[in-house]
């Protein structure tokens, strides 16, 4: 779908549950901005600006139109603030229910197109699996841990956590093996983040439990299961753990690919150090700067930084860079406050997921980006207590 067909949906969608609104409750988008959603709109506002600079223009132009929604989701979600929690619970549910759906689909779709069951679990796996969802493996990825995130929140949090128990350890556990069997190599390291996060995110509000820990111990050991039965699973993580690979050997575009790719995303950095090449011009100076190194790998996919923090620093400079930084820390130092977890783990999901893929770079990863990060932290979660209050039942 085109970019500006996607914000005109944003805003038709979001404007019409705005006025649904009762006229007292009904605010100025501008007056209902929370920081970090006002510090995107500049993130946006500079991509805009750095058009000034750039001397490919309709390059440029495109990189704005598909960063819309990044002006778009913070304003239509600040325009149905008086509505805000029902669709922040409403998305809530969408995201698990959704990803679940997707997950379902695309097995059955590896099912259908197998030879034989004997081949099920050896196709089940990476691309081949993603195929039905039309997703490369690392969004599917992050909409199925989004999803996880979003389960645990709506039906594990709060709920009776002794009921439902056998549902609750299908959807979860399944959601895992989907996640490992899409071999996305990031997304897997960021459920152990995830995992790490949540045990010191318990542990530091006294309600971490030694019956928890056989579950996060379970989540740790079947991935590593899965990878070991799987060949491509074991080339794709062999790759990222081999310390003599190189970017020639590479097979799948491990480690020492992606470490070419950042050397020379500094090296196009360095030639605008103050304001980056502008949004218009990177692809190019960054396609010359692996010309300048005979990095031929690079000049034959037309790589892009797949590091969405270096790209940025490229592109739009320090203060670029320091706006995207921005944008995840401040939500993180709220809700660490106020013991949300969802929002704290929404946060280092999509923030550890730019560390080796520029996910604002791709239409389906601003999607991702833009809706969920304005439906899970571009706003303060109130409803939660103090640290030495009881949690309250909507919190983990």
């Amino acid at each position: 779908m085109p970019p500006l067909l996607q914000v005109l949906l944003q805003v038709l969608v979001l404007g019409i549950l705005g006025w649904k609104a009762p006229n007292t409750l009904r605010t100025k988008p501008w007056q209902a901005l929370s920081r970090p959603a006002a510090i995107q709109i500049l993130f946006f506002l500079w991509i805009m600006l750095s058009l000034l600079w750039s001397s490919n223009s309709n390059e440029g132009w495109v990189e704005v139109q598909s960063k819309l929604p990044l002006l778009t989701w913070p304003l239509v979600f600040a325009w149905a603030t008086p509505l805000a929690q029902n669709l922040r619970q409403a998305l809530l549910r969408w995201t698990w229910i959704s990803s679940a759906s997707i997950a379902i689909l695309c097995v059955m779709d590896v099912i259908v197109r197998s030879t034989s069951p004997a081949f099920w679990f050896g196709d089940m796996v990476y691309e081949n699996l993603a195929r039905f969802s039309g997703l490369h493996p690392i969004y599917l990825s992050v909409w199925v841990l989004l999803g996880m995130l979003a389960y645990v929140q709506d039906r594990v949090g709060s709920a009776d956590t002794t009921q439902n128990r056998l549902f609750h350890a299908l959807y979860l556990g399944g959601s895992l093996v989907f996640v490992t069997q899409l071999s996305s190599r990031m997304a897997l390291l960021t459920a152990i983040l995830l995992i790490g996060a949540s045990l010191l995110f318990l542990y530091s509000n006294r309600r971490l439990r030694l019956i928890y820990l056989p579950a996060f111990l379970g989540a740790v050991l079947l991935p590593l299961l899965l990878i070991q039965a799987n060949s491509v699973n074991q080339s794709r993580f062999g790759e990222m753990v081999n310390p003599k690979g190189t970017y020639q050997s590479d097979r799948w575009g491990g480690r020492a690919l992606r470490i070419q790719k950042w050397k020379h995303t500094l090296d196009t950095y360095q030639r605008s150090p103050l304001l980056g090449t502008g949004a218009g011009d990177f692809q190019e100076e960054l396609l010359q700067t692996y010309h300048q190194k005979q990095f031929q790998p690079g000049l034959d996919h037309r790589f892009n930084s797949h590091n969405q923090y270096l790209q940025t620093l490229a592109t739009l400079g320090p203060l670029g860079l320091a706006l995207l930084l921005l944008w995840f820390l401040e939500p993180l130092r709220w809700h660490w406050q106020d013991r949300y977890w969802l929002g704290t783990m929404a946060v280092l999901l999509v923030a550890a997921s730019m560390m080796t893929e520029s996910m604002l770079e791709r239409q389906k990863g601003i999607y991702i980006v833009g809706l969920l990060a304005n439906g899970y932290f571009c706003f303060r979660n109130r409803t939660t207590t103090s640290p030495h209050e009881s949690v309250a039942p909507q919190t983990l």
